[in-house]
Parts: structure tokens; sequence; C-alpha cells
């Protein structure tokens, strides 16, 4: 028993002296920041390609559209096959829609990408910059629209 103690006493201290650093505090990241981003024209091509890709969700836009301007119905199985479409058709627009919380979260998504890309529009200059900017604004007022 006493050797079990002994071994438990060594132990606790072992862990209580290990534990006392810092170490663990001062970690390099391994992910680039938006400070060490824009550096390259093929950067700024690579947040430009980020700030199109929520156009694949526009779709979504367009279908909502039809259905709530009557060019169309929310179809479906039931009248609880995909309740916030159903709810749209009905003109019952709610708060907890998941369909419009859908389209807003990417819209918005989209504006805080474009946003990023204007952040740093000055930091470097090169030949096709005007045009990122030009399509940059672009999809920045789309999204808002």
């Amino acid at each position: 028993m006493k050797k079990i103690i002994n071994l438990f006493l060594i132990l606790s201290v072992a862990v209580v002296v290990n534990s006392c650093t810092d170490d663990y505090v001062d970690v390099a990241s391994r992910d680039a920041n938006s400070e060490d981003f824009f550096n390259t024209p093929e950067d700024y091509q690579s947040a430009l390609i980020g700030a199109y890709d929520l156009l694949q969700s526009t779709y979504m836009n367009v279908m909502l559209g039809e259905i709530a301007s009557n060019n169309t119905v929310a179809g479906g199985e039931s009248a609880t096959d995909v309740i916030g479409i159903q709810q749209i058709d009905d003109m019952t627009h709610t708060p907890v829609n998941d369909q419009l919380k859908d389209i807003w979260g990417w819209m918005y998504s989209g504006v805080n990408r474009a946003n990023y890309i204007m952040e740093f529009q000055d930091k470097i200059d090169f030949p096709e910059k005007q045009q990122v900017l030009a399509e940059t604004r672009f999809l920045r007022a789309y999204y808002y629209f």
C-alpha cells in the first residue's frame, strides 16, 4: 500500500511540475491570415472565385420568387413536404422559414467575401486589378439585391 501511495505522489508531482509551462500558448498558425494573403494577382483571383461561389445557391432565389409570384406552385407530395416552400406558396412567411434563412445566409456570405476583397483593394497593383474590382462590386450589389 505504501508503494502505491509513493507512486501516486511521484506521479502527482510530475504532473504538477510539467503542467506549469506556457508552451501550449505560443502555437504558430498554419492558416493564412488576411494581412498576408493579398500579395499576388492570383490571390485576388482566388478570392474573387470564392465570391462567385455563392452564386451556386441563387437557383433558390429564382425558384422561391416564381413560387411567391404565383407563376408556379410549390408542388410536393403533401402540404408538409418542404414546409418552408409550402409557406411561401401560401404567402405565410415566418422568421423561422429555413429556405428564406438559407438564402439570407448565402447572400450575406457573398457580401462578406466581396467586402473582404474591397478591404484590401489598395494592397498591390496589377494589370487586371480594375476588372477584379469591377466584378467584385457587381457581385456585392447582386448579393445585396
